[in-house]
């Protein structure tokens, strides 16, 4: 027959320890219950704002995301516009004017710039008729960082082609600004590049801040006029462009 074991009852010590074991395992619980339903509301808050709040599937855009100053303010300047449109080709039995190329190209440079938080203003957003002084003049009242204008070229030898960048002579910044351009085109082996160049342009010669004036390639030579007309090559020409201005400003290199 088995003993029966006795018990001693437990002192106040041990019941004091006791209590404190239980104690801090209850409190350990709830911590991990807190924590459990804080993470379980922000997947919720955050699953709603990915989605718009309203049951879309939209991304927040940068903008929302972000709400910062922005790094610098560029002028971008897409040549010619309204009655005025610039040098006039022929691609492909089709009729091609020089303002709506560099209105093209000067869209992409704009949206590659403000992924990287440069604030871009635009001469015209629109196909109107604006003059060299309206240009300069606007530019001036805005006090940006850098002025850049975008065009393409002509020539009577239909041989001549490549890209090239024109600068205030007396401005170093512009010259920088140029070379750094012509640079990153150099630098894609995509784009042929000529050479800087400072002969009179008036929207390089009157603007307050650093300007360059890039002629990105001739219409009047067929192989050139080809690749112009091309949004892939636009894009290729936008990239270089917005490489050398971010360089120039310091942010980011070429």
């Amino acid at each position: 027959m088995a003993k029966k074991r006795k018990y001693k009852p437990l002192t106040r010590k041990a019941k004091f320890r006791l209590a404190l074991v239980i104690a801090a395992g209850l409190l350990i619980l709830a911590l991990l219950v807190a924590a459990l339903v804080f993470a379980v509301k922000g997947v919720v808050a955050l699953t709603g704002k990915i989605r718009g709040g309203d049951g879309g599937d939209t991304l927040p855009t940068v903008s929302q995301q972000v709400d910062m100053d922005p790094l610098a303010t560029v002028i971008l300047d897409p040549g010619h516009g309204g009655s005025d449109g610039g040098a006039v080709a022929e691609f492909e039995g089709v009729e091609v004017i020089e303002k709506d190329i560099d209105a093209a190209v000067t869209e992409m440079v704009k949206v590659l710039l403000e992924r990287d938080n440069i604030e871009v203003i635009l001469t015209r957003d629109e196909d109107v008729d604006m003059d060299l002084k309206e240009r300069t003049k606007f530019a001036n009242a805005a006090g940006a960082d850098l002025f850049v204008s975008l065009h393409c070229n002509t020539s009577e030898d239909a041989s001549a082609s490549g890209l090239e960048c024109y600068y205030e002579k007396q401005g170093d910044k512009g010259k920088e600004l140029a070379a750094n351009i012509m640079e990153a085109a150099s630098d894609t082996g995509k784009i042929e590049t000529r050479e800087l160049r400072t002969e009179m342009m008036y929207v390089v010669r009157f603007t307050d801040m650093p300007a360059a004036l890039v002629e990105m390639g001739f219409m009047t030579n067929d192989e050139e006029l080809e690749k112009l007309c091309r949004a892939s090559y636009q894009q290729i020409l936008a990239e270089a462009i917005a490489d050398g201005i971010l360089k120039t400003l310091g942010i980011s290199e070429a």
